[in-house]
């Protein structure tokens, strides 16, 4: 049992890269299958309410592009510490729960596997800098360096509170130099937003919607290519979904292209104990009669 956890935690880190050089995909089968991974140049908002699962996701793209794909992520962030935004990638790799690895209570096979998985240099291509005062100028300055030595294929800017509580104009600005940067290096940018923690009186399920985003949606929209929404019926207490379907360990993105007024509703399975989203039809293989 332990020698098949090792070799598991080995084989982590030596998956196949998928899709072709040009695209950074996500690893997320449905949703590259819809927007076909995210193109260079382009701006990617993803919005949720607290605890919905943006932390989970986040650690889900720097796991399939960064480590997987071994492609160059910079993650930046003014929500967490590096020593966290590690611990949380150990964890979604091994699976182990995030808290277990914290508190340091680990079994023995827990223990070998992570040994395992730092053994393969797994944080080569993720470059994380956190810091409390991080400013959106210190983003372009080291993206900007890491690009001109060839270090740089994705970057993700969790600015998560900060954004949420800027005003209209200085957010639409923020917003249009995150597509500049993205545009003048050839790379795909997503910048995570806190949408309002209100609910809207249980309206269609609460299902999040473009004009959440702010009263001027129309400036802020304008120079964003993609939008994704993270859901999850059972943050709001629905423990069925509209088709009688159990909402546990589950989650949705909401992906909609620029300029298109419909979303692509897309299922996955959640394990919040790890920060994982994993494709919904994966997950659950073998287990129908």
């Amino acid at each position: 049992m332990e020698a098949s956890f090792i070799q598991v935690s080995k084989d982590l880190v030596n998956q196949y890269t998928i899709g072709s050089k040009s695209n950074v995909y996500t690893g997320l089968e449905s949703l590259d299958n819809y927007i076909q991974g995210f193109q260079q140049g382009e701006l990617i908002l993803l919005a949720d309410r607290p605890l919905v699962g943006k932390d989970a996701f986040i650690n889900t793209l720097l796991i399939n592009i960064g480590i997987k794909q071994k492609k160059k992520c910079l993650y930046t962030t003014n929500e967490c510490s590096t020593e966290t935004a590690k611990q949380r990638l150990l964890s979604g790799l091994s699976e182990i729960e995030d808290y277990k690895i914290s508190k340091n209570k680990l079994s023995q096979t827990e223990t070998d596997t992570l040994d395992s998985i730092s053994k393969h240099s797994v944080f080569e291509n993720i470059f994380i800098t956190a810091r409390k005062r991080f400013k959106l100028e210190n983003v372009l300055e080291i993206s900007r360096l890491l690009k001109t030595q060839n270090q740089l294929d994705f970057v993700i800017v969790d600015f998560y509170d900060f954004l949420g509580n800027f005003e209209n104009a200085n957010l639409s600005s923020l917003i249009k130099d995150c597509k500049k940067l993205a545009v003048e290096l050839n790379i795909p940018i997503l910048l995570a937003y806190k949408l309002n923690a209100s609910v809207e009186n249980g309206i269609n399920w609460n299902l999040p919607h473009l004009a959440l985003l702010n009263e001027n949606e129309n400036k802020i929209l304008e120079n964003v290519d993609l939008v994704l929404f993270l859901y999850r019926y059972d943050y709001y207490g629905f423990s069925e979904d509209e088709n009688g379907n159990p909402t546990f360990g589950t989650i949705h993105i909401l992906a909609t292209k620029r300029y298109s007024e419909t979303f692509q509703n897309l299922k996955f399975s959640y394990k919040k104990h790890c920060f994982k989203i994993e494709d919904f039809e994966v997950q659950n293989q073998g287990i129908e009669t």
